[in-house]
C-alpha cells in the first residue's frame, strides 16, 4: 500500500526518476514509492487543455538523488562531467557547487540533493540507472498530496499552510 509521507517528500526530490507502475502487483522495487492510477488536474491551462488528465500506477523515488550519486554518474559517464559536456545540454550554471569534474567539495555533501543539474543530465542519469523521469502530469500528481490525502487541494489543512 502507498504510504502518503513517502508522497509528500517525493515532491521534493530533485531528479526522481519513474518507471512504469505495471510490474506493481509485486511492490514496487527497493527506494521507490508505488503512486496508484488517478487524476492530475491542471492548475494553469489553455482554454483548450483537458480539466482533468489520467495518470496511471506508476514508482518514484523516495529520496532525491544526491551528489554521491551523480558523482557515480559522471565517473561512469565522463561526457556529463562539468568541463566535458556540451553547452546545448547544460548551461554555465551546470554543477557549479561542485568544486571540480570529479569531486563535489565542501559545497556539494555527499548525501545532499544534486543541485545545478540539466534537464539533459538528468534524463541521462535516469536512463543510465534504467528507469526514466516522471512527466508532467506524474510530477504533478505526486507532488498534490498532503501529508494524509493523496488529493491534497482536498484537504483544508494543507490548503491553510
Amino acid at each position: 500500500m502507498f504510504d502518503l509521507r513517502h508522497r509528500v517528500f517525493v515532491a521534493l526530490s530533485l531528479l526522481c526518476a519513474g518507471i512504469d507502475g505495471a510490474g506493481a502487483a509485486q511492490g514496487p522495487p527497493p527506494g521507490m514509492a508505488r503512486i496508484p492510477d488517478g487524476v492530475y488536474r491542471p492548475f494553469y491551462r489553455a482554454t483548450n487543455d483537458p480539466v482533468e488528465v489520467p495518470v496511471k500506477a506508476f514508482c518514484l523515488d523516495i529520496l532525491p538523488v544526491t551528489n554521491g550519486d551523480f558523482l557515480e554518474f559522471v565517473r561512469a559517464n565522463p561526457r556529463w562531467q562539468r568541463s566535458q559536456v556540451k553547452r546545448i545540454f547544460a548551461d554555465e550554471s551546470y554543477l557549479k557547487n561542485w568544486a571540480g569534474d570529479l569531486e563535489p567539495g565542501t559545497n556539494a555533501l555527499s548525501n545532499a540533493p544534486v543541485t545545478f543539474v540539466s534537464w539533459f543530465a538528468a534524463k541521462a542519469y535516469a536512463h543510465w540507472k534504467g528507469r526514466r523521469l516522471p512527466t508532467v502530469a506524474e510530477w504533478e500528481y505526486a507532488a498534490s498530496a498532503s501529508p494524509r490525502r493523496p488529493d491534497g487541494l482536498n484537504d483544508p489543512e494543507f490548503k491553510s499552510q
